[in-house]
């Protein structure tokens, strides 16, 4: 996500204008390494968020924000502090880069002659920020910078500020056609792109793209062999961005395969993309964060929960296989029983502490000899009671091994329904799943008691052909829930013989009424949502929901059904907008 000069250009008019003169009512942390600082106006509050992050890091107007229990930092305790019942004197960008200066009157209370000083550093990986006194001499910092990170930026509390590095570069938004050509004379081995990157404060890449694409220059080519004129363009192209993003308003952007991009100007140097205009930077800061973050957090929890269900998957295989070998292992419960019994004929010949044994043994077919194996330890009779104890073993497993062989084949095909839910889900549908992995003990619960569970997101509903109303399922939770609420004459839909979600044709006691387009629209539905949603054709299985049951103890999700009816169609995948219930 790019927060660049020109963004936080923006972001301070926009601040000048909603709080200047406005005193601070509370301050808190809504999330992890970020403060919010609420102002009273007779209007209503204002709030303004202030994020160090590295990943995230922001400055923004913002609305609705409230407190995270369990956050504490010291920088918002001293920004508590010194800050509540402060006034805004003044909110400025410094130079033309990535750090804001919020002065204050009236700091700790102390009258308006007492002042103090909030810098917002927003730079990447290098995010801070920091609170100074009259003087600039910090007070509290959010990432304390010892000497041995960095011993030519010390920021700690009480040690002088020092302003990030290209602080003395000539700011690019003041910059002239003239002092252009100054700089393109001092170097003119340089290109026209690293001049201005390496030479110019607030240069960002994205910045750059758009000057090339609104001038035509090429960034690639030596000032010297630049158009006449080029000093010029530029300065013009500089002038124009910052006009546009003076004025109100914001762009937001969502290239197919980056992030979401906040921008106070329209962009040249996108014009594949379609932006959404927003009445505020701000505003269309606070969705393209938002969206980063919930794909952020959906990712990680995507992770986590696929390296639960691997774990769960590769434990119920290895369990799978030791029954397949203890049933092979009972397949041979008649020999166990026959050397028994021949050990027991044949005592008389058995000599105490032998290894090995070779006897008569007397069948229906004849008499055959019998090599058995024997333990040393245990006397003849106690090697032929312990065959006997391995054949009823054998027996005993022969009768449970099926229903449990047929319990793990379940649960693996559940796991790999689950896999692949997890792979499709976003953010909402992940916290459930990871509910249901919470019940199936695939995951720890939290320690704390505090933590409250998450509540179910609601079904997701659309309206199919001619207006017929559809359901479907995209986890096992959701997919119990659904059929939970079915009717007995509505329609259900599954792929036939695989995993997937469920689809519901609530048909209002009328299933005999309902048109052939809706019916295909449900079935392509519900092949969309299968592991086979791209495959060109499928077949899904259409039943009554009477016909529909949840066996006792099964996984959720898992069903069985009778009088079903098959149709093959094309899947429908990604499902179209659903609405919810």
């Amino acid at each position: 996500m790019t927060f660049d000069s020109l963004v936080l250009y923006g972001v301070t008019h926009e601040v000048t204008a909603a709080l200047l003169g406005a005193r601070v009512s509370r301050v808190f942390m809504p999330a992890p390494d970020t403060a919010v600082l609420e102002f009273s106006r007779r209007e209503q509050p204002h709030q303004l968020l202030l994020s160090w992050k590295p990943q995230y890091a922001r400055v923004h107007l913002t609305l609705g924000q409230e407190p995270e229990r369990g956050l504490a930092c010291s920088f918002v305790d001293v920004l508590r502090r010194f800050l509540r019942g402060a006034r805004l004197e003044s909110a400025a960008q410094v130079g033309f880069d990535r750090v804001f200066s919020l002065a204050f009157s009236n700091a700790e209370n102390l009258g308006p002659d007492s002042r103090c000083l909030l810098l917002i550093e927003p730079i990447g990986r290098w995010a801070n920020a920091m609170l100074l006194d009259a003087s600039r001499v910090i007070r509290e910092a959010a990432r304390h910078v010892p000497a041995t990170v960095n011993r030519y930026r010390v920021l700690l509390p009480g040690e002088p500020y020092a302003p990030p590095p290209g602080a003395d570069l000539p700011p690019l938004s003041r910059v002239t056609a003239e002092a252009l050509r100054r700089a393109a004379a001092d170097r003119p081995e340089a290109t026209l792109g690293v001049l201005l990157m390496r030479g110019f404060q607030g240069a960002s890449p994205l910045l750059l793209a758009e000057l090339w694409a609104r001038t035509g220059l090429d960034p690639q080519s030596p000032c010297a062999r630049q158009p006449t004129g080029w000093a010029a363009s530029l300065q013009e192209a500089i002038g124009d961005l910052l006009r546009e993003a003076a004025e109100p308003g914001g762009y937001l952007y969502r290239p197919p395969d980056a992030p979401p991009l906040a921008y106070p100007a329209r962009l040249f140097s996108l014009p594949e993309i379609s932006p959404e205009a927003h009445p505020s930077l701000s505003a269309a800061l606070e969705i393209a964060f938002a969206e980063q973050i919930a794909a952020a957090q959906a990712r990680a929890t995507r992770a986590r929960l696929q390296a639960a269900v691997t774990r769960a998957r590769q434990a119920v295989a290895r369990r799978r296989q030791a029954r397949e070998a203890a049933a092979q292992a009972a397949a041979e419960a008649a020999r166990w029983r026959e050397y028994g019994e021949a050990l027991l004929a044949n005592l008389w010949r058995l000599a105490p502490g032998a290894s090995q044994v070779e006897v008569p043994h007397y069948t229906a077919e004849g008499e055959r000899l019998l090599t058995i194996p024997l333990n040393p330890n245990y006397s003849p009779q106690d090697n032929a009671q312990r065959y006997f104890e391995r054949y009823k073993k054998a027996q005993r497993t022969a009768r449970t091994l099926p229903t449990l062989l047929e319990a793990d084949r379940r649960e693996e095909e559940y796991l790999e329904e689950l896999a692949d839910q997890i792979e499709r889900a976003d953010l909402p549908d992940l916290s459930e799943l990871e509910e249901e992995l919470r019940r199936r003990r695939y995951l720890k619960r939290p320690v704390s008691p505090a933590r409250r569970r998450p509540e179910s997101p609601p079904i997701p509903r659309l309206v199919a052909p001619q207006g017929w109303t559809l359901w479907y399922g995209k986890t096992g939770l959701q997919n119990d829930r659904l059929l939970h609420e079915a009717s007995p004459d509505d329609l259900w839909f599954h792929v036939a013989d695989g995993p997937g979600g469920h689809v519901l044709l609530r048909t209002g006691g009328r299933p005999e009424q309902v048109p052939e387009t809706a019916l295909h629209f449900a079935a392509r539905l519900a092949a969309g949502l299968s592991r086979r949603r791209s495959d060109r054709a499928v077949e899904v299985a259409v039943t009554l929901a009477k016909h529909v049951r949840k066996p006792r103890g099964a996984p959720p999700g898992f069903v069985l059904y009778s009088h079903a009816s098959t149709r093959t169609v094309e899947p429908l995948y990604p499902p179209p907008r659903a609405e919810s219930l």
